[in-house]
């Protein structure tokens, strides 16, 4: 009767154990999913960043050029 005590109480931890890594992979894939979606908005933020910064070197050579550029006299 005691080994199926031991057993039992086996049993029931073994059955804990795996409702908490059930728990903990549940809280895992959602942060998961929360720091995938803020890399995605962090890599659309990047990409506008670098999308002005080419627009105003582009737009300070044009300035550059139409304001008489390099004039050797």
């Amino acid at each position: 009767m005691e080994d199926y005590m031991k057993l039992e109480d086996e049993v029931y931890s073994i059955k804990n154990r795996v409702i908490e890594l059930e728990k903990s992979s549940a809280i895992s894939h959602v942060e998961f999913l929360s720091v995938k979606n803020d890399l995605s908005d962090i890599k659309a933020s990047l990409s506008w960043v670098i999308k002005l910064i080419i627009g105003a070197l582009i737009l300070a050579i044009i300035g550059f050029a139409l304001g008489g550029g390099l004039v050797i006299v």
